[in-house]
């Protein structure tokens, strides 16, 4: 019985570093996949349209608490897309986006 718990603790532990793995892999793919949307104009215009939707850099009071607590959840959604740009190369692509959206 012992050597039966032994083999299923290896066995999960080999789980475990799998499933680390296979997530940072997953991580892996989506700073890739980010880095390729930042870098071209379309894609720089739909993160700008994500981050105007969420209305991250309004003032998140309402009238109605309900309103409020709905601006705050976009809030968060677009804080999050935000964060993912928080590297020096996608900085500098955040730059080049806010000023090709704000002339206009």
């Amino acid at each position: 019985m012992k050597q039966q718990e032994q083999h299923e603790n290896l066995s999960s532990g080999r789980d475990v570093r799998r499933r680390k793995s296979t997530a940072k892999q997953r991580e892996d793919q989506f700073a890739a996949d980010l880095d390729v949307v930042i870098s071209s104009t379309p894609g720089r215009r739909f993160i700008w349209s994500l981050l105007e939707e969420a209305q991250i850099f309004k003032d998140a009071f309402a009238a109605e608490a309900s309103s409020t607590a709905y601006v705050l959840g976009q809030q968060s959604y677009g804080k999050k897309v935000f964060g993912l740009l928080n590297t020096q190369r996608r900085m500098e692509n955040y730059a080049l986006m806010v000023q090709e959206n704000t002339h206009g």
